[in-house]
């Protein structure tokens, strides 16, 4: 009996040191998924679900068709934001030479044969394919979401805060650790992206779009005075200077919004929170928004 017991507790113990292996391993950003070593893709939580904050209502409909984008990483970024970064100084030397598309494509782009591990892949986990960006940075796909949890090892549910209903994953995705998949976006719709539209041009003066104070609201579905929510600017080329910031909020009679220009890469595009070419604006002086303009 006492051998029995030994035998009982021996098991034990090696299956707790397998599980705290398995854990410390998942929070390094390496799993193992199918039989195939994985890495994590670390962010792609909405954090509301990350922080536990949201409300799981059920999981989501595993018929429904989702559409993915899955982002690669540059080559050299580091030098990459030093060029773009010399060609955006005013007496730099090499101030105004940029770059051409086939000379980025040579240089600092994702190569094809990254592109193509990537489709590789993602089709062989049954998603389609349907194409990817002039730049090698981004490839689209759609998936079914029963599909989608499949690959990525995740379960996409349906959550609700503050009112507001979303779908997400419930944890971060993982991928083969041999693609160079930087970030992944269409798991979930709790972030709501606005393109510029024709209708959001200014009567006076004429021809100029964008969104000034009175449909900032609106077009960010901003909640009450929007405080507490954070917007994330996507601004190409060189940064505007703080100058034009503060002139705005003078001209507005706003509180000024100061943008954190050191904070994350700031050379190329990305959807997602605090990625490449996204700039946060400070906390402290994050803008509030009512009909009537921001605050």
């Amino acid at each position: 009996m006492k051998g029995n017991q030994w035998r009982g507790r021996l098991v034990l113990l090696v299956v707790a040191a397998a599980a705290a292996f398995g854990l410390a391993a998942a929070h390094a950003g390496v799993v193992r998924h199918a039989g195939m070593r994985q890495k994590l893709v670390a962010g792609d939580t909405p954090r509301a679900v990350a922080r536990g904050k949201a409300h799981l209502d059920g999981g989501h409909n595993p018929n429904a068709v989702l559409r993915l984008n899955v982002g690669l990483r540059v080559r050299d970024s580091a030098g990459l934001d030093a060029l773009i970064r010399a060609a955006s100084t005013p007496g730099s030397p090499d101030y105004g030479h940029y770059l051409t598309q086939k000379q980025y494509l040579a240089r600092y782009a994702p190569t094809d044969a990254d592109v193509a591990a990537v489709e590789s892949w993602l089709r062989g986990q049954g998603l389609t394919v349907l194409n990817s960006s002039a730049t090698n940075l981004v490839v689209h796909a759609t998936g079914s979401v029963r599909t989608l949890q499949r690959a990525f090892g995740v379960k996409i549910n349906d959550y609700n805060q503050n009112g507001r209903s979303f779908h997400a994953n419930d944890h971060d995705p993982a991928v083969p650790a041999g693609l160079d998949v930087h970030w992944i976006s269409g798991l979930s719709n709790f972030n709501v992206y606005k393109p510029f539209h024709v209708d959001t041009c200014e009567v006076n003066p004429p021809n100029k779009c964008g969104y000034d104070g009175s449909t900032f609201t609106q077009a960010y579905d901003a909640v009450g005075n929007g405080s507490g929510q954070t917007l994330g600017l996507t601004l190409w080329g060189a940064h505007l200077p703080q100058a034009d910031y503060d002139n705005y909020a003078t001209a507005t009679g706003t509180t000024k919004i100061i943008v954190d220009n050191n904070a994350g890469d700031n050379h190329l595009n990305s959807p997602r929170r605090g990625r490449q070419g996204e700039r946060p604006i400070r906390p402290a002086h994050r803008s509030r928004c009512s009909a009537g303009g921001c605050r």
